[in-house]
């Protein structure tokens, strides 16, 4: 342990010290790493091809299991009725077809609500 009693150095030399230091440690360890890869070169050149492999099947198959963002976003619209004139959006237990989409529009414009236009249809979610 150093203790120093009169430490007349500037703020900025202690930094500049206290880097230096932390520079020639990092070099030290970077050292000690190449040199562990340079030991251990014929195992890591066998073992990085399984490794990629694996890292790849494992994106593929995470991506196939969630699917897009824009598919996930279709899914959602093709399962939901947007009304605008309240701003709700109804979940459905399936894809509307366009004769229940005209139908819709037209017991809508005659006053009925649409919660209760998709109960009658039977395809509201609850």
């Amino acid at each position: 342990m150093n203790i120093i009693v009169n430490d007349t150095r500037t703020w900025k030399e202690k930094v500049r010290d206290k880097l230096s230091e932390m520079k020639v440690g990092l070099k030290n360890k970077a050292g000690e790493a190449w040199r562990w890869i340079l030991d251990h070169a014929e195992t890591i050149l066998k073992i990085t091809p399984v490794l990629l492999a694996i890292a790849t099947g494992t994106v593929k198959f995470i991506r196939t299991v969630q699917g897009s963002a824009a598919d996930r976003h279709e899914d959602r619209m093709k399962k939901c009725y947007y009304d605008p004139s309240s701003g709700f959006h109804w979940d459905l237990k399936r894809n509307l077809t366009n004769e229940e989409r005209i139908e819709i529009s037209r017991r809508k414009r005659e006053g009925e609500f649409t919660e209760d236009i998709l109960e009658s249809m039977r395809v509201l979610k609850k």
